[in-house]
């Protein structure tokens, strides 16, 4: 991942959590629903990308760089996912995300084994499954930013 995608993941993960910081001092309802949709678009986006690099490495096409690459991505998966599951508005789009959470530890699990065969179809099986639940959660944060 190059400097400036990083920090514009960084600047994103920021401006969700606003000037609180981590510590959830700041109320929920104060993310902007654009905001909260488009960090909740990136993390289908992750998932792919998560996939696409387990198979990189496991091909040794630019090995170590994907690696570098992939347990980058692994750690902004996890910090989207807690911004937006923190973010969540109560309910069906919560609950999907307390879901993606659950998933998210199982799929984390298989994209850091080795990339052997088994392990890139177990894998591609946890990829579909948490790509359709990430793009599920975004557009039920879609709907309820239009709805408010």
């Amino acid at each position: 991942m190059s400097a400036p995608r990083a920090l514009a993941g960084l600047a994103a993960v920021l401006l969700l959590l606003g000037p609180a910081g981590p510590c959830g001092a700041q109320p929920a309802e104060r993310v902007e629903p654009g905001a909260r949709a488009t960090t909740a678009i990136r993390i289908g986006m992750l998932a792919e990308r998560i996939a696409k690099l387990h198979a990189q490495v496991g091909q040794g096409i630019l090995a170590e760089r994907s690696r570098r690459a992939l347990a980058a991505t692994l750690r902004d998966f996890d910090a989207t996912l807690k911004a937006v599951a923190a973010s969540a508005p109560p309910g069906e789009i919560r609950d999907n995300y307390v879901l993606l959470g659950l998933l998210w530890n199982d799929y984390r699990e298989f994209a850091q084994r080795s990339p052997t065969r088994e392990n890139a179809r177990r894998l591609r099986e946890r990829n579909e499954e948490v790509a359709w639940i990430a793009a599920k959660g975004a557009r039920l944060i879609q709907e309820h930013a239009r709805a408010a």
